[in-house]
Parts: C-alpha cells; structure tokens; sequence
C-alpha cells in the first residue's frame, strides 16, 4: 500500500509532466471503469479524480531481409547503421489500448 509520501510524490510527477508539455489523462473515480481521457487543462481534483501521464506507444525499427532473418532496434539510426544489402528499415508502433479506470494512481 502506498504511503501519504508515495501518494504525493506521484502527483507532483504528474503536474511536472504537465508543466513539461506532456499529455495529461484523467479518469472519474465516481464511475465504474471510466476511460481515460485526455486532460488539457486539468483542475487537479484528486478527490474525484485519477490523473496520470498519457501512455506512449512503444516503438522499434526492424531490419527485415527476404530471407527471413531479422534484427530489432531501438532507434532509426541503429537499423539504418547495422542493415546489410538488401535489408530494409520496418518500424512497429505498439498500439494502445484503453484501460479502463485502472490506473498509476487509483487510491
């Protein structure tokens, strides 16, 4: 169980998140499995409800030959670098699903 501090460190990385530029998500604790929403300008009301930093997709590029044979990396410039002939560049992007009202910061 999380302490009154985890609690309060928690909040402030989101609201620095925030002053950061990045996306915010908030959820209705009052109702059941409420989505997650984009926040962008949140009041900062902790009693009703959950904030968090939006979640990212994961990304990674790929060297991809006829073959079969395959490497994975984790920027653009690491697959363009270790490719051989003949290999190409594929970059997958993770897709996000919604997560209900489960999150970071549930009380």
């Amino acid at each position: 169980m999380n302490t009154a501090r985890e609690h309060t460190a928690e909040k402030i990385a989101v609201m620095q998140a925030f002053l950061d530029m990045e996306s915010i998500q908030r959820t209705d604790l009052r109702i059941s499995n409420a989505p997650w929403i984009v926040d962008t300008e949140p009041t900062w009301n902790w009693d009703f409800f959950c904030y968090r930093i939006a979640p990212r997709p994961r990304r990674v590029w790929v060297t991809w030959y006829k073959c079969g044979c395959c490497g994975v990396y984790m920027n653009r410039n690491s697959a363009e670098k270790n490719k051989f002939a003949g290999g190409e560049v594929i970059e997958f992007i993770e897709p996000l699903a919604d997560e209900g009202a489960q999150g970071e910061l549930n009380r």
